[in-house]
């Protein structure tokens, strides 16, 4: 004969319901916001297929992660020096050729590793650089060198050089 008032005690537990659903979108909806600002975070080789660029240095990527680079040497063919290869003055070409491979590094970073090079000296086999997504179409490129940076055109940033 009192179950009336147990009922009547079931509404108190309904608005809670709406409350905790109205939070969960809040929290989704600013992930969502962060997520769609910053650079892709892929490991995949296949995401950054298609050519980058950095002054005096150019690498094509296959869906793959093989790639070829192309770049400057800045020595001249008059004051060669041993291993690397050397530049007309008077027919600017890239002298410097490379095979490179995108590979799983840690922590889902990539890495860019040289298969073969012709310049032994600055760009010796086996060396590698590690890649980090600054914002779209933009990479950090590390190594013992220092960071420096590549892109993928139509994307441009100062990282890239001039």
């Amino acid at each position: 004969m009192q179950p009336a008032p147990i009922v009547a005690s079931a509404p108190t537990s309904t608005p809670v319901a709406p409350v905790a659903a109205a939070a969960a979108p809040t929290t989704t909806s600013t992930t969502r916001t962060r997520t769609s600002t910053s650079a892709p975070a892929s490991s995949s080789p296949a995401a950054y297929a298609g050519e980058w660029q950095s002054h005096g240095f150019s690498v094509t990527f296959d869906a793959s992660g093989r790639g070829k680079a192309d770049f400057r040497t800045y020595v001249w063919c008059s004051q060669p020096e041993p291993g690397v290869p050397c530049e007309d003055p008077d027919n600017l070409t890239d002298a410097g050729h490379a095979v490179v491979q995108l590979q799983p590094g840690s922590s889902g970073a990539l890495r860019m590793r040289i298969v073969s090079s012709n310049d032994q000296p600055d760009w010796p086999t086996g060396k590698t650089f590690t890649l980090t997504p600054l914002k779209r179409g933009v990479l950090q490129v590390e190594g013992s060198d220092g960071p420096w940076g590549l892109c993928k055109p139509p994307a441009s940033d100062a990282i890239c050089g001039a």
